[in-house]
């Protein structure tokens, strides 16, 4: 009987190739992300990145990348009064809008504000 290939190797390990998704860091499964594009996981190793999204079985095809809303309501911004700096979070602006605007809609999960034009009751997400 001839030597193993990689597969053959991989499969008597225990071992499965994956492919790494835009949503993984530096690191997964508890080790340094590799450079190629896939990874050599267990079954067990690979339970949680496949979970969270950052591997897909490599006879899979890959998720479609998703693109995240520019502003969300979780954000904190910066805005200044008499020269002071303050934090806020968004949502707490949205809603200050909302009541000085006389909107009694809820915010919305995700806000797509404009931040390269000035904010004006004109160009709010507000109806």
């Amino acid at each position: 009987m001839g030597p193993l290939s990689a597969q053959d190797a991989m499969t008597m390990s225990g071992r499965q190739t994956y492919t790494i998704t835009a949503l993984a860091g530096p690191n997964l499964a508890g080790r340094r992300r590799p450079k190629g594009p896939t990874i050599e996981l267990t079954p067990a190793e690979a339970e949680y990145e496949l979970r969270a999204g950052t591997i897909v079985a490599a006879d899979q095809p890959l998720p479609a990348p998703t693109v995240a809303p520019a502003v969300q309501l979780t954000d904190t911004i910066t805005l200044t009064r008499n020269g002071a700096p303050r934090e806020v979070l968004v949502s707490d602006f949205v809603a200050l809008l909302r009541a000085e605007l006389g909107s009694a809609e809820p915010p919305e999960p995700s806000v797509g504000l404009d931040l390269s034009a000035p904010l004006s009751t004109d160009n709010l997400p507000v109806s």
